[in-house]
């Protein structure tokens, strides 16, 4: 800025809002405060980080640890093929490392990510077959990573080549993980599922729930106070593009103790629900569409029930 502006503006502002007997220096002193103040204010709001490359990521799960560092999981095209991307970043939006994942059997990516009780991460990868990843022709391997720099410490995968299986979210319980998704049998017969692992990725126990000819998987799960886990589904008959929203109880140890499906007093419509949450005291929420089927026929709806289901 040119000198003589400068002091004009200076002169400007002490004639307008300083008292006469303020001297210039203390003028240029509280201006400068005020321009250390704007740049703190401008520097400590929130951050956007961006990652590309060509590799056309998408990021579709993220988890904070206890230190701040916060880590977001997707899938990405590297090297050929189709992988499992985790990238960290400090608690200001600074990147710390970011690596790759699979690339063998399928297409990789990150389904849920959840803090471990070290302070490490557990990943929640799914390899599609063929098809989404979504589909029941994926499967899924569980991982603990390195929260320094995202070397994997130990992995296992769920289900085998007789059952086809895949989980989409996992949550940490007072002494371990559960996992929600649905398992495929070869009669093409898909079923609940829920599973529980420790902290070395043992399976402590795996539950398959069956929902008579219909196509069933959980895609959500939470657990209460109490330590019961509360788990949001979807079935839907063969054939049938509308599900049904499911919400299931089960004690700490996977035992079934009840489970409602919302539909509407509309015959023409559904509720379809995708997201739950389950606050101390209360009842689980559970949010999704409520929709007509065909396209572009569909609300935003929340449900709010009891701990038996009924909704409030």
């Amino acid at each position: 800025m040119n000198h003589s502006l400068l002091f004009l503006f200076f002169s400007k502002f002490r004639a307008a809002y300083l008292p006469p007997k303020l001297t210039f220096m203390r003028a240029i002193l509280i201006l400068a405060s005020i321009c250390c103040l704007s740049y703190t204010m401008l520097n400590s709001q929130n951050f956007i980080s961006r990652y590309g490359n060509n590799s056309d990521p998408a990021f579709s799960a993220i988890t904070a640890l206890p230190d701040g560092t916060i880590l977001s999981g997707g899938s990405a095209f590297n090297n050929g093929a189709n992988r499992a991307l985790l990238a960290a970043l400090g608690p200001a939006g600074n990147p710390l490392w970011a690596r790759y994942y699979g690339g063998e059997g399928g297409a990789w990516g990150v389904a849920s990510l959840q803090p471990a009780a070290d302070g490490n991460l557990i990943a929640l990868f799914n390899v599609s077959l063929f098809g989404g990843f979504n589909s029941l022709s994926a499967y899924s391997v569980v991982a603990k990573i390195s929260r320094q720099n995202g070397t994997v410490i130990w992995s296992r995968r769920m289900g085998d080549d007789t059952i086809r299986g895949v989980f989409f979210q996992i949550r940490s319980v007072a002494d371990g993980y559960v996992l929600c998704g649905g398992v495929e049998e070869l009669n093409q017969r898909a079923s609940f599922c829920l599973a529980k692992i420790g902290e070395d990725g043992s399976l402590a126990w795996q539950q398959a729930y069956q929902k008579e000819s219909l196509l069933c998987s959980f895609s959500a799960i939470d657990a209460d106070e109490t330590g019961q886990l509360w788990a949001l589904g979807r079935s839907s008959q063969n054939g049938n593009l509308i599900d049904r929203a499911v919400l299931a109880r089960f004690s700490p140890d996977g035992l079934l103790e009840q489970a409602t499906t919302y539909t509407s007093s509309d015959p023409g419509r559904l509720f379809d629900g995708g997201s739950l949450a389950v606050a101390p005291g209360r009842g689980p929420a559970i949010g999704g569409g409520y929709i007509i089927p065909g396209p572009a026929q569909g609300q935003p709806l929340v449900v709010q029930a009891d701990p038996d289901g009924n909704i409030l």
